[in-house]
Formats: structure tokens, sequence, C-alpha cells
């Protein structure tokens, strides 16, 4: 082998050996790369998840209190129908009791003025008639008279006037009270 071809053989080879190291180079670059890519996406995977799992525990704790609070919601509701119906059945009782039309002779004593006619509901019409209606204005030297309509009420009366209706009915009557007494009916109701 000649000199030349030696020369040419030698820078071949290095030129090889070089190539064949800046591929090996290229290669552990690109694996080291390729590793510190796939553990950054880990990584963001991981953080995406985490997020994922704070965002569902965020949503079902949300979820949880709204269902709460609508189950409050929905109890409280159903208290006041009960507290409702409480009143209303009320009405019932006082005009069933043997001392209701001594009631309505009071009121109509206390607050009966001349001139007033005597409203009463239709069930009354048997208690509250036009004997009592005289009987209380002869007693208080005052001209009333039954009025021929009925009312729209479950008990008591109304004075209808000539300036002003006074309204005795037990409606009127339970829904002042119940301001005061109706946090004493949950109390018995519901034990608050």
């Amino acid at each position: 082998m000649n000199s030349k071809e030696a020369i040419i053989d030698k820078i071949l080879k290095d030129a090889n050996d070089v190539a064949t190291e800046n591929i090996n180079n290229a290669k552990n670059n690109a694996d080291a790369l390729l590793s510190k890519t796939e553990q950054e996406v880990n990584e963001s995977n991981a953080k995406a998840l985490a997020g994922i799992d704070n965002i569902k525990a965020e949503l079902i704790s949300r979820r949880k209190t709204v269902a709460t609070l609508d189950a409050k919601k929905a109890i409280l509701t159903r208290k006041s129908e009960l507290i409702d119906e409480i009143f209303r059945k009320s009405v019932d009782v006082i005009v069933s009791d043997s001392k209701y039309k001594e009631l309505v002779e009071t009121m109509m004593m206390d607050y009966a003025e001349d001139g007033d006619e005597v409203m009463i509901n239709a069930r009354d019409k048997n208690i509250i008639n036009k004997k009592l209606v005289d009987k209380i204005a002869k007693a208080k030297n005052i001209d009333i008279k039954l009025a021929k309509e009925y009312g729209n009420f479950g008990g008591g009366i109304m004075l209808v006037g000539k300036n002003v209706d006074k309204n005795l009915t037990i409606d009127a009557e339970l829904r002042a009270m119940r301001e005061d007494i109706e946090q004493e009916v949950a109390r018995i109701l519901f034990g608050e």
C-alpha cells in the first residue's frame, strides 16, 4: 500500500471514527432529551390529573352543599306548611267550642257601633243570627243589623261600618297572634 492510500485510509478511518462518535453523541443527547421530555410529560400529566381530582372534589363538595341546602329548604317549607295547617285547623277548633257564641257576643258588645252591619260566614248562620244581633243592639242601644251576604272567612265576624270596617274574624285574630306564638308552636311540633 502506498503512502497516499494509507493517508486516505487514515483520513477515512478518522472521519468514520468522528462520525461514529458524533452519531453516538447525538444519539445520547437525543435519548437524554427524550427521557427529559418524557419526565416533563409525566409530571405535566400528574399535575393535570391532580387538578382534575381537585376540580372533581370541589364539584362533589359543592353539589353536596347544594343538596344539603335544598334538603333544609324542603324541610323548612314542609314545617311551614304544617304550621299553616295547624293555624287553619285552629279556626275549626275555636268555632266548634261551646264558648264560641259567647266570644262572638263579646266581640259585638265591645266593638259594634251604631249603623254597623254584622257579617258572618255561612257556617255560623245558626249560631249568629238576627235574634242575637238584635239582642246586642238592644243591650248597647245602637242600630246594628245582620248583613244579607256571607263573608269568606272561617269564623268570627266582620263589622261593616259607615266609615270603617272591623275585622274580628278568627282568621284575622290568629294571624295577629301567629307572630307571637309561632315559635312555641314549632317547638311543640318539632322539638325546636
